[in-house]
């Protein structure tokens, strides 16, 4: 995929000169969509280029021409692309060890789903006049008759959510007289897929908490918050993030040539209905009352074949978004594995039917018919099973992470997995059950003195403004919030409780765990609002994000420092 160029656009001092003589709301907006004209698809040097950016804009503050050591850059560790995240610290005229963080991540989806849009995925003026010119009653083209709306790759997740930080942070700069105690800002890559940017964050909010004695009130994330139903008046304030793990089936049939199908069994044939047992299926969903929860959903499903023949697949892969609230991880996995019981069962049921229609209908003479069985795995049992026989599955594990080191960590999980099925002797079909990167906790606000602070902020903003924001305990599309503390009841034994499940093991997901504890800021998202986030047609709702969100952000301070 070829990116725009990422080197036209005003520089940073010059974005930061015409800061001047703007209201609030318009700075946001100029802010926005400069960075949305960056291009910075996560993986890809335009996260380089963004982060290069907002760091020389940092450097325009006039809080950082006398302390320039206090905006830095931190290089990911094992990065291949050398992405950097990008800190900055702010004190009040009187000290205080009080700390409110305040995060956001510049990276964004890629823009492939622009069609032949793509030129223009980072041009918000260009995209509402293609949608206003389209004269239809969809969402998009009614949005961009008026003002209201800014178009644009990132303009909801999460553009505008950097330029409400980045000025929000300038104005404690130039009022310390107004508050009392520390902001600490980062803007860090790698969000929109494994989080590597967070990740690496906490052992440096470690380290700053160490050196400069500070005490961790609050962490704040804007990432984008929309409506959750047809015509709801709500916007929403969320006192922690989901978790989620992705489940993983390798999947391995009876291969044959397709003039023999009827003695195989093709592993996309088992993967299809694997997939209509768990996508959408409500039973796998959590009940919270009040909150807003999601069933699975598969991310991915392919079979093995690199090219055409006449065979049926060997094995299929597929794995499945699991939202995590309040449910543990084995729970969720017995839940997985019950249901691949229950599809297998009814994959023999029926195709034993058709095989015996097959029979009547060519008038084949019978003979010993296949067997429809299929077995049902988890990760752990299956390499204990395989040891009882006498195979040497760590040798086979070790020598498959050495020839998968340069893949992606969901495609060497499977390498692994399959890897280690070869030494199977027992070629009859399988199902097996795993987990792969990423690992994500869910984290929720639970101290009462904290809730009720956050709920004196929100009580105030509404009276202000006059508008209905709701508060929620779980913000319901997965971030960087996870990462700031780490609750027992997710991980009760540690690494030893999910470890089992996975064929890369822990170090696969590169989870900071003991950090992640020590850390314990309670983490809450007050988002900009929008629509459509990850599609072509995402919009940002200027009067929300510019005119109320920063005010709000700013009167949960308050009760903060």
């Amino acid at each position: 995929m070829q990116l725009p160029e990422n080197n036209t656009g005003l520089s940073p001092e010059q974005l930061y000169n015409q800061l001047n003589g703007r209201s609030f709301a318009e700075q946001l907006e100029l802010v926005t969509k400069r960075l949305i004209e960056i291009t910075s698809v996560t993986d890809t040097k335009g996260e380089n280029d963004i982060s290069s950016f907002l760091y020389q804009f940092l450097q325009q503050f006039p809080c950082f021409k006398t302390n320039p050591g206090d905006v830095w850059k931190q290089t990911i560790p094992g990065d291949d692309l050398q992405r950097k995240n990008i800190f900055a610290f702010v004190s009040s005229a009187e000290p205080s060890p009080d700390t409110v963080i305040f995060h956001a991540h510049y990276d964004t989806v890629g823009i492939t789903d622009y069609g032949n849009l793509q030129s223009i995925a980072g041009a918000p003026e260009r995209l509402k006049e293609y949608f206003f010119s389209q004269n239809s009653h969809t969402g998009a083209a009614e949005d961009a008759l008026g003002d209201d709306w800014l178009f644009g790759r990132g303009s909801v997740d999460m553009k505008s959510g950097i330029a409400v930080h980045l000025l929000n942070f300038l104005y404690y700069s130039t009022h310390g007289n107004e508050w009392k105690g520390n902001i600490l800002l980062l803007l860090n890559a790698g969000e929109e897929n494994d989080h590597s940017g967070m990740k690496a964050a906490v052992e440096e909010f470690l380290r700053l908490r160490r050196e400069r004695n500070l005490h961790y009130s609050l962490a704040v994330n804007n990432d984008y918050t929309t409506s959750l139903y047809e015509g709801d008046p709500n916007y929403y304030a969320y006192l922690g993030s989901a978790g989620k793990m992705l489940a993983c089936f390798s999947i391995f049939g009876r291969p044959v040539h397709a003039g023999e199908v009827m003695e195989g069994l093709d592993p996309t044939f088992i993967s299809s209905a694997l997939n209509q047992a768990v996508s959408y299926n409500t039973e796998f969903m959590e009940t919270i009352p009040g909150e807003f929860t999601l069933p699975p959903v598969c991310l991915q499903q392919k079979d093995s074949k690199q090219g055409y023949n006449v065979q049926t697949a060997e094995n299929a892969r597929m794995y499945f978004n699991y939202f995590l609230y309040e449910e543990s991880i084995e729970g969720a996995v017995q839940k997985l594995y019950d249901a691949a019981e229950k599809a297998a069962a009814e994959i023999a049921e029926d195709m034993k039917k058709r095989y015996d229609t097959f029979l009547e209908k060519t008038g084949k003479q019978a003979g010993t018919p296949p067997s429809w069985e299929i077995r049902i795995e988890k990760w752990d049992t299956y390499c204990g099973r395989l040891e009882r026989k006498g195979i040497d599955v760590r040798a086979a594990v070790e020598k498959a992470e050495k020839e998968s080191e340069t893949l992606d960590a969901r495609e060497k999980s499977f390498y692994i997995a399959e890897a280690v099925k070869r030494e199977d002797p027992d070629k009859s079909p399988l199902i097996l059950l795993f987990l792969s990167a990423p690992l994500i906790p869910p984290v929720a606000v639970k101290k009462s003195d904290i809730q009720e602070k956050l709920q004196t902020a929100l009580e105030a903003v509404q009276k202000t403004y006059q508008l209905r924001i709701a508060a929620r305990q779980y913000f319901p599309f997965i971030s960087d919030s996870s990462f700031l503390s780490l609750e027992n009841k997710f991980l009760p034994g540690g690494e030893r409780a999910v470890v089992p499940h996975m064929p890369g093991g822990f170090k696969s997901h590169q989870l900071p765990l003991q950090a992640m504890k020590e850390l314990a800021v309670p983490a809450v998202n007050l988002g900009v609002y929008g629509r459509d986030a990850h599609q072509y047609t995402e919009r940002l709702y200027k009067p929300y994000s510019f005119e109320i969100l920063p005010y709000f952000i700013r009167r949960v301070v308050r009760e903060f420092l």
